[in-house]
């Protein structure tokens, strides 16, 4: 069925089931979610017709969620215990999908969109829903240090305050970045990454705050209505630009979330001093309700107007399908049979006008840093290492000697050789691949073997380098740059505030992995020498510089 029938189909079965059994405000939160939220914010999250794998798979699961909803709503139907508990884990399962789902799309992306990287995070915390919904049914308060009551909140917790608002939240980053982008504005996100970051990092702490109790739950629960405060205001700001019915509901929905979180502040506070400021009956049946038929309803209706579209759907990238079993080496091209002896080539690309765009011009880059990328073995390279920490070189040769992959020296200089072979393309998937492979001329230890390609989305073309390891494969995607002067940037640094395939990543099986790591390569041309400075960064601390100094051979 579509996503529309699902969710009418889903309303209408909650409703009659709620007629007939008069379900308490918990239970029906709960069916409230299972019918209707999560199908409509997944619907939202995966946008109409995706095109990215991520979006086809989220769009598949809010169509197809009414089947799973149906046994947990079931379990709701009986006394709790094992049958109960067998129901539930058919939603478990489900709220399963939709993290690994969620889960694989951050490993990919990484933080580069806040926006997304809130969707993606509130779709892992839906599995700690399904397993509280488990446990809640199962009737584990019985055998947990655990109230009933708490063992019931921290399921609906995790099924509004991890999923719900978190993707809120990044449906309002979804439009505010648009906004910013319609009306002329240089789209900026880092305050709202801040925000973001605090909105992801509540609920498990509010969680352990419930469990612990008083003193640390107010602390933390103090420090996550700060974030839920700033996301409300912000929206509020932002609502007669939202505009009409769904600038409207958002409002309300964010001034209904103020009101209770100022219920829940005033009852922590007299928890810390020993008042009773609030009761806390009443502080849970407000609370509650409020943000489960209020907020929720209202919040999810805004976005199901507006519509807000990612920055854009991305598609993947091509990937090298070429695997070493072991060891790598200088013979690996050989050993395997990737090679294509039809393929004559001496150079890393076949040309540059591909990769020409708005904001980079191939014609700028000094011809003789062009021509050592077309005749790439008529040069010799001269390398001098510096590893930042002794450690980090140490560390990585114990790994890599023994693979013969990216095997750099320690720090030091030292001269290197190669050459470059035509690869099969329909071995490796990609388009006219060609292997660099590198090793080092002295000792004649392998440095690496890189197999060069390119790919364009959204009209930039990237360099794609695949570098193949045991069972798996490293992706260097790298943009080219053009410099002050004539000199050439190939970067795997996304450009600020903007989404692109630049990144490294490893690909294992079917899940390709985003890496903490990049990488800067800066070609210039001086005094008729090329000289190039190769910098890697882990986490954003610098752990390796390379220079190299590049001369052409006069005896080609």
């Amino acid at each position: 069925m579509s996503v529309k029938q699902n969710i009418l189909f889903g309303f209408v079965t909650g409703t009659l089931w709620a007629i007939l059994t008069g379900p308490p405000v918990i239970d029906l939160a709960l069916v409230l979610a299972f019918f209707v939220l999560v199908p409509c914010l997944l619907w939202l999250a995966a946008t109409e017709k995706p095109q990215s794998l991520f979006g086809k798979r989220t769009h598949m699961l809010a169509r197809s969620s009414y089947w799973f909803a149906l046994f947990p709503m079931a379990a709701l139907s009986i006394d709790s215990g094992l049958w109960a508990a067998l129901l539930a884990c058919v939603w478990a399962f489900f709220t399963l999908l939709v993290a690994v789902n969620g889960g694989l799309h951050f490993i990919r992306r990484g933080t580069g969109a806040p926006e997304e990287a809130i969707i993606d995070v509130g779709q892992m915390f839906l599995f700690a829903g399904g397993v509280w919904m488990v446990l809640a049914r199962a009737g584990a308060a019985d055998w947990m240090p655990y109230s009933t009551m708490t063992v019931d909140l921290t399921a609906i917790h995790y099924h509004y305050s991890a999923f719900v608002l978190p993707l809120f939240a990044g449906l309002f980053g979804r439009w505010y970045y648009s906004h910013q982008a319609r009306i002329g504005v240089p789209p900026s996100m880092k305050r709202y990454a801040v925000l973001v970051a605090g909105l992801g990092a509540g609920p498990p702490f509010v969680a352990l705050g419930i469990a612990q109790g008083p003193p640390l739950e107010f602390f933390i629960v103090t420090f996550y209505v700060a974030f839920i405060v700033w996301l409300c205001v912000w929206v509020l700001m932002s609502a007669f630009k939202i505009g009409g019915s769904a600038g409207a509901c958002a409002a309300l929905a964010s001034a209904s979330l103020l009101f209770t979180m100022g219920y829940t502040t005033f009852h922590g506070i007299g928890l810390q001093f020993g008042v009773q400021i609030v009761p806390q009956g009443e502080m849970l049946r407000w609370h509650g309700a409020v943000n489960a038929f209020v907020f929720s309803v209202l919040g999810t209706s805004a976005w199901m107007v507006a519509r807000p579209k990612p920055r854009y759907d991305e598609a993947a990238f091509p990937v090298s399908r070429l695997r070493a079993g072991g060891y790598v080496g200088p013979d690996v091209v050989s050993q395997k049979g990737w090679g294509d002896e039809g393929k004559k080539t001496i150079g890393l690309v076949s040309g540059w006008s591909h990769f020409d765009r708005d904001d980079f011009s191939s014609s700028k880059v000094s011809d003789l840093v062009k021509d050592f990328y077309l005749r790439t073995t008529e040069y010799d390279l001269k390398g001098d290492v510096n590893w930042r920490w002794n450690c980090f070189s140490k560390l990585s040769r114990m790994c890599t000697t023994r693979m013969g992959q990216i095997s750099l020296p320690h720090s030091g200089k030292a001269d290197m050789d190669g050459s470059i072979v035509g690869i099969d393309d329909r071995k490796d998937g990609r388009e006219s691949v060609r292997a660099w492979i590198r090793y080092n001329r002295d000792s004649g230890e392998p440095i690496f073997a890189a197999f060069y390609s390119s790919h364009s989305t959204r009209g930039v073309t990237y360099m794609n380098i695949g570098l193949p390891f045991p069972k798996g494969v490293m992706t260097g995607v790298l943009r080219p740059d053009n410099d002050d002067s004539d000199g050439l940037y190939l970067t795997s640094r996304k450009k600020t505030d903007q989404l692109g395939d630049e990144g490294i990543y490893f690909t294992l099986g079917q899940i390709t992995v985003k890496l903490p790591l990049n990488e800067v390569f800066h070609v210039a041309e001086k005094d008729g020498l090329l000289q190039a400075d190769h910098t890697m960064t882990l986490f954003g601390f610098r752990f390796l510089t390379i220079h190299y100094e590049i001369r052409y051979r006069k005896d080609k």
